[in-house]
């Protein structure tokens, strides 16, 4: 099936009218979020959206955001390399050019595209030259079948042009949608959790503790989750350049606490007492452990899931882990996994079984607490590890979202 005909709809800008929508940001890129869309994973600078309407309208249908770039070499052979970006690595043996990266047009800027398939998928890639930038979105469909194909296609033309059209970007002066900081009155590490209830594949419910941390400083400033420096004070520059959505703003108004996002999201808390509330949990101010604290004592996990009901094996995966650390600044850990099983027949007979199992030994390394976090250096020379550390008002001592135990 040639793509020409579909090339020159988009180029000229023929698309409907977007569901209701939301403006978002991703680094220098501002969309328009429709509501049956919504985000999903981060991963190397890519933000993945994902269709969540009707699959007869389109199956299986994405949005890769890129990281974008400076404008360097020619936009078309930027995009032929930068695609890349939006495919599992996996999967890139399986890849299939349909349409060579080339430029299709120049207004309102320039702009390049390009097609493939990639397993039962197809892939067309945009790149837009935005005042000294290039940006990169891909757009992924369902392909296994003809009629898959033009109905991924009928959508790209519908819907998915239309948001094309409305991207707005930074560098040609489009506003952020991040407030300006203003000085707030609350600073340090904030921390609530409630019980959420997981489906597990063999179709149980289990109730697992769902940990939050948001910390604030007194210039305005938040991060929810765990800050990349820890409790220092951010860096809006580096945050922005790396694309990190969980920073943002926070503003005190009426018994109410406003979050602004980098990316756009905006979320509002209600006082309740000492804390916050963000409606599943209450938020309360806890104290991080000071530079140089020892620590004494061990963080566990386990975890067991049984195998899908149906499936012809009974039985199930379990996994732990410990870590132990010392006051003289050293910590060990080691972990155990294994799967068993019986093998049903249709009839519920037995008729075989097994049984694996392994663990890494003991590991370890030196670690140090430092702006609020522990940094954990393995022994090994592999990647250091850095986890928010804090006590909360009962006195325990959380790592993470793990307790540790004293010994």
């Amino acid at each position: 099936m040639s793509l020409n005909a579909y090339w020159l709809a988009i180029a000229i800008g023929l698309g409907g009218t977007l569901a209701w929508a939301e403006p978002r940001q991703h680094g220098n890129v501002i969309y328009d979020l429709p509501s049956d869309w919504s985000t999903g994973r981060l991963e190397a600078g890519v933000q993945l959206l994902q269709y969540d309407g009707p699959e007869e309208t389109c199956r299986f249908c994405y949005l890769h955001l890129g990281p974008g770039a400076t404008a360097q070499g020619r936009l078309e052979d930027w995009l032929a390399a930068e695609s890349l970006r939006f495919v599992d690595p996996e999967d890139r043996a399986s890849i299939d050019i349909v349409e060579d990266a080339h430029l299709a047009g120049h207004e309102p800027r320039p702009f390049a595209i390009m097609a493939m398939r990639v397993d039962s998928s197809i892939l067309v890639a945009f790149a837009f030259e935005a005042a000294g930038r290039y940006e990169a979105v891909g757009f992924e469909g369902y392909a296994y079948e003809q009629q898959d194909l033009v109905r991924s296609f009928t959508f790209l033309q519908d819907e998915v042009s239309t948001l094309l059209d409305r991207l707005r970007f930074v560098s040609e002066g489009a506003s952020p949608l991040l407030p300006a900081a203003e000085p707030g009155s609350l600073s340090g590490l904030w921390w609530g959790w409630w019980l959420r209830p997981v489906m597990q594949i063999d179709l149980t419910m289990q109730m697992t503790q769902d940990h939050r941390t948001i910390a604030f400083w007194p210039d305005g400033r938040s991060y929810d989750g765990r800050p990349p420096n820890g409790l220092l004070e951010l860096d809006p520059g580096v945050l922005a350049a790396s694309i990190d959505p969980d920073w943002g703003v926070y503003r005190e108004s009426r018994g109410a606490l406003e979050l602004y996002y980098a990316d756009g999201r905006k979320e509002l808390l209600s006082a309740n007492g000492a804390g916050w509330s963000d409606r599943d949990r209450t938020l309360v101010q806890v104290e991080p452990l000071p530079d140089g604290a020892p620590l004494s004592g061990t963080i566990s996990a386990f975890s067991y899931t049984g195998f899908t009901p149906g499936s012809g094996i009974e039985g199930g995966i379990s996994s732990s882990s410990s870590t132990t650390f010392y006051p003289d600044g050293h910590y060990e850990g080691e972990s155990f996994g294994g799967a068993f099983g019986n093998l049903v027949d249709g009839a519920g007979s037995t008729t075989g079984g097994f049984a694996t199992s392994g663990g890494s030994g003991i590991q370890g390394g030196r670690y140090k607490v430092r702006h609020g976090l522990v940094i954990m250096r393995p022994a090994d020379g592999s990647a250091p590890r850095a986890e928010l550390i804090y006590r909360l008002p009962n006195g325990e001592i959380m790592l993470g979202d793990q307790v540790i135990d004293d010994d």
